[in-house]
Parts: structure tokens; sequence; C-alpha cells
């Protein structure tokens, strides 16, 4: 998992667009949660049709999931079979959210300790990027063109996914 949540913040810091007025954090966490909600959606052991995702959703979002699948039925026009199934899939939904983000993740550790060991410019920038800090600005900041920080940011990425792969081989 912790992984997969890698991948969506290295895609946040390759697409994030400054210019859209957005801080980079506002940006890359429903990224992150997003590549993380996805993974689980598509490796759950049970897969759901469109019909029962769709009621699902329309049940969280009229506050609905605390009534009963007759009751559901009734007010969505559906089957009580289909209500059933779309609680179901809710409680699954729920339950792996809270896995993924429990207080035992150390995601941030990870991240740290990576950022830690890049060498001192390296570091810097990282550091600024995730701030949310433009690659324009960071070079001003550090005396460098915005190529050389773009290069870098890629290079710092592609060491990540080379240390994450090796962990995930652990």
């Amino acid at each position: 998992m912790f992984q997969v949540g890698c991948m969506g913040l290295l895609r946040a810091v390759r697409h994030f667009e400054e210019c859209r007025g957005l801080s980079f954090s506002t940006y890359a966490v429903p990224t992150i949660r997003g590549y993380m909600i996805r993974y689980i959606r598509d490796t759950q052991p049970i897969h759901y049709s469109r019909s029962v995702r769709e009621l699902a959703s329309k049940l969280i979002r009229d506050h609905l999931t605390d009534e009963s699948p007759e009751r559901i039925a009734d007010i969505m026009g559906c089957t009580v079979a289909l209500a059933i199934n779309a609680l179901s899939m809710i409680d699954v939904k729920f339950t792996s959210e809270q896995d993924v983000w429990s207080e035992d993740d150390d995601t941030q550790l990870h991240v740290d300790a990576f950022i830690d060991d890049l060498p001192r410019i390296q570091s810097q920038i990282i550091k600024l990027r995730l701030r949310g800090v433009s690659q324009s600005d960071i070079s001003h900041r550090l005396g460098l063109s915005q190529p050389t920080v773009s290069r870098a940011l890629q290079k710092i990425g592609k060491q990540y996914i080379s240390i994450m792969k090796g962990a995930a081989a652990i």
C-alpha cells in the first residue's frame, strides 16, 4: 500500500500545475488517496456491478446508509437485494479505507528517511516541491535553472521508485 501511495505522490509531482492556483498539497493528497482507493477497489476479492456501485454512491450521498434494505428499496425504487448488496459494499469499502488510513501508517517515516539520504541540494529541492513551491521558484531560491530543478525531480522520483521496488522484493 505504501508503494501505491508513493506512485500517487510521484504522479502528483509530475502533473502538478502551479498556474491552477492550488497548493501542491491540495493537489497531492487527493491524487495519492485516489491511487490508494483505486488499488483497494481493483484488488478486492469481491467485485460489484455498476448498479451496486452507483446505488452505494447514492446511499452515501443521500445519507441513507443507516436505513434498512427495505426502506432503501422503497426510497430508491430498487430491489431489496440490490439495496443489501450496496450496503455490504459500503461496509467493505469503509473497512478497507480504515485499514489503509490506520495509525500504524509509517509512510512519512519512509519518505523522511529517503529525503534525509539524498544529497543536500536534492533534499532541498524535494522539500520545497513537497511544500508546493513551483519549479521556477525553487530554481530562483537555490540559484539553479528551472530545467536543472526539473531533471533533479525526475531523478529523485526514479530513485524513490527504485528503492521501493527493492523494498517490495524483501
